[in-house]
């Protein structure tokens, strides 16, 4: 005579195990490092953008760095473009300071063929003083490559 508690124990066994393998598959998780970030990158809209190369991303952060008086030379780590990815996700021109770009973990999300980058974009604090001067905040970002077609931070998709 079968022991029908044990054989249902099993199969719910199986079937819990088969749902947790099938969700950690699909959501993959890839470090991030934050290779750059500032309050002035002269971008004027909000976007994301796939940085091409070290010489491409040196000349960004060189320009960017170059209209800041007195500012000292900023260095960018030696970063592999054959084994990673480089994104600069901008938040476009705000009004005045307060606003920025922030790495909010440090993992990266890929779900199926999109990869959900873990950036927020913040505000200043309603009824708070600013400065009146206008920013351009960004942050640049590295993490290993992967297979997806779609890279999503909040609204942005690119």
């Amino acid at each position: 005579m079968p022991n029908h508690y044990v054989t249902k124990t099993t199969v719910g066994i199986c079937v819990i195990a088969f749902l947790l393998t099938a969700c950690s598959a699909a959501m993959k998780s890839l470090p991030v490092v934050s290779v750059y970030s500032s309050s002035q990158c002269y971008e004027s809209d909000k976007k994301i953008r796939k940085m091409e190369g070290m010489t491409g991303l040196l000349s960004f952060v060189g320009k960017r760095s170059a209209n800041i008086l007195g500012a000292k030379p900023v260095s960018v780590t030696e970063i592999n473009f054959e084994t990673h990815n480089v994104y600069l996700v901008a938040m476009g021109m705000q009004p005045t300071v307060g606003y920025s770009v922030v790495v909010a973990g440090e993992t990266a999300k890929l779900d199926g063929d999109t990869l959900i980058l873990p950036v927020e974009f913040k505000t200043p604090r309603e009824g708070s003083m600013q400065a009146q001067m206008q920013t351009s905040p960004c942050v640049v970002i590295s993490l290993p490559k992967a297979s997806y077609k779609r890279v999503l931070v909040s609204d942005l998709m690119l």
